[in-house]
C-alpha cells in the first residue's frame, strides 16, 4: 500500500500522544490557579477601623446575609474558557489537525515533485527517441583491394547539423594504451551539405588504404608479429533541431576507433571507452 492511501492513520497514531502530553502540560496553569483562587476565596482578612489585619477566618458578623449571597453566587454557571479540561481537549484536537494538515502539505509537496520528476524523463526520452545519431561505419571498396571507406549516417529521426569532424590514422603499441583524452586536432573535409536528414549520410575524407599506409611507413614486419596496430579514430560533433542553436544541451558528439585486423584484412571497433562514445 502506498503513502498516499495509509498516511492518515499512520499520522494519527503518531500525532496523538505529543498533542495529548502537550495539552496536558498547558492545562497545568489553569488547574493550579484554579486551586489558588479556591483556598484564597475562603480565606478572609478582618481589619480593625485603622486598617490593622486582627484575625483570619470566615466573618463573625452577618453570616446569615452572605449565606443567600453565596447560594446566588454558587448557582452562576461556570464558563467554558474556565474548564481547563476542556481548554486541553481543544488543544489537543487542534494540535492533531495542524499535525495532520502538516503531513498532508509535506505528502502534497512530494507528490508534486515525483510528478514533476516523471514529467522531466518522459519529456528527455521524447527528445532522446526524437534526436538524430550519427553513426561512423566503414565498408570495403570492391574496386580497390585494401581501401577502407567510412560513412557518416543519421539512425535519428530529425536532422543534425554536422559542426565538426575529425580523422586520424596512426601506429600504437597496445590496444589499450592510446592516448588519453583523445587528439582530436587532425580536422577532415566536413561535408558539402552540414544538414544531414532522417537516414542521411556522408563520406569521411577518401577512406583509409591500410596495406599501401603501412607499406609507406615501412611497418610490414612490426603489424604481422603485432608488435604495432594500425588505428583510424575520430570524432563528429553536432548539433540537433530540437534546441535553439545558444542551448548546449543540444550538442552531440560521437567517437569512433577502428583497429586494422592484417590476417583478415578488415577494421575492428576497439579501444578505450574514450574512443568510442555516443553523446
Amino acid at each position: 500500500m502506498s503513502d498516499i492511501e495509509n498516511w492518515e492513520p499512520v499520522t494519527f497514531r503518531k500525532w496523538i500522544v505529543p498533542c495529548l502530553i502537550i495539552a496536558f502540560v498547558l492545562a497545568i496553569p489553569s488547574w493550579y490557579w484554579r486551586e489558588y483562587e479556591y483556598e484564597h476565596s475562603n480565606t478572609n482578612y478582618y481589619r480593625s477601623d485603622n486598617g490593622t489585619p486582627l484575625s483570619f477566618g470566615p466573618p463573625k458578623s452577618n453570616q446569615s446575609s452572605n449565606k443567600k449571597e453565596d447560594s446566588n453566587f454558587d448557582s452562576i454557571p461556570e464558563p467554558w474558557w474556565d474548564r481547563p479540561w476542556l481548554i486541553a481537549v481543544i488543544t489537543a484536537v487542534y494540535a492533531i489537525f495542524a499535525g495532520l494538515q502538516w503531513k498532508a502539505i509535506n505528502l502534497t509537496a512530494k507528490i508534486n515533485q515525483e510528478a514533476a520528476k516523471a514529467a522531466l524523463l518522459n519529456a528527455e526520452a521524447l527528445i532522446n527517441s526524437e534526436r538524430p545519431w550519427l553513426v561512423v561505419t566503414w565498408a570495403s571498396d570492391k574496386k580497390t583491394p585494401g581501401l577502407f571507406l567510412f560513412g557518416c549516417r543519421n539512425h535519428g529521426n530529425t536532422p543534425a547539423k554536422v559542426a565538426y569532424l575529425s580523422a586520424r590514422a596512426c601506429f600504437v603499441n597496445s590496444k589499450h594504451k592510446l592516448a588519453i583524452p583523445p587528439d582530436y586536432s587532425t580536422h577532415a573535409r566536413l561535408p558539402d551539405l552540414n544538414i544531414i536528414v532522417h537516414r542521411g549520410s556522408f563520406e569521411i575524407e577518401h577512406g583509409l588504404n591500410a596495406q599501401t599506409y603501412i607499406r609507406d611507413h615501412r611497418k610490414e614486419d612490426a603489424i604481422n608479429s603485432s608488435g604495432e596496430f594500425l588505428v583510424y579514430y575520430g570524432n563528429v560533433i553536432y548539433r540537433d533541431t530540437l534546441y535553439p542553436d545558444s542551448s548546449p544541451e543540444g550538442e552531440h558528439e560521437t567517437r569512433w576507433c577502428f583497429f586494422y585486423q592484417p590476417d583478415e584484412r578488415k577494421l575492428l571497433r576497439e579501444g578505450p571507452k574514450e574512443y568510442n562514445r555516443y553523446t
